[in-house]
């Protein structure tokens, strides 16, 4: 979500940063397979809703890679 506000804000290099970190995390948690989670560390549904803003957020913004800065400058959004 920050992601998706980074971008609408303009903030496009922190848009790219946090989506990557996002995609990091959420991918590790899924490779791993899901299992019925726990307080703290989120219960699967909630990793189901954190793919699903994920995927909103990489419509919105793009693909990007972890390895790759962006091209696009903090005012280019604007």
């Amino acid at each position: 979500m920050l992601a998706m506000v980074d971008y609408q804000r303009g903030q496009i290099s922190a848009a790219y940063s946090e989506l990557a970190q996002g995609r990091d995390v959420v991918e590790a948690k899924f490779s791993g397979g899901l299992d019925r989670g726990k307080s703290g560390g989120g219960y699967w549904y909630d990793w189901l809703f954190a793919k699903h803003l994920l995927q909103e957020a990489t419509e919105l913004i793009g693909s990007v890679s972890t390895n790759t800065p962006p091209e696009a400058t903090d005012s280019a959004a604007q």
